[in-house]
């Protein structure tokens, strides 16, 4: 019987490599945001998808919210 295969990491688990860059196009405010989401998530403890909530309101509002906070947050509309 042939060696099982060596796993390799992949993206979701692979160790961050120091001074990498990230090239993106678009909104120059969508990093700002994607950093500004992380940083409250890793200051929250990295709470888990079960303790989030999500509305769309009859005016065509949505909005997500941290349930054991409060902390409410706007989707803006495409």
């Amino acid at each position: 019987m042939p060696p099982a295969p060596t796993p390799r990491p992949s993206a979701r688990n692979a160790p961050p490599k120091p001074n990498q860059t990230v090239t993106y196009g678009g909104d120059p405010e969508l990093w700002k945001q994607a950093e500004a989401a992380l940083n409250w998530w890793n200051t929250h403890h990295r709470p888990t998808h079960d303790q989030f909530g999500y509305v769309r309101e009859a005016d065509g509002g949505a909005f997500v919210w941290h349930v054991p906070d409060g902390t409410r947050w706007h989707l803006a509309a495409r």
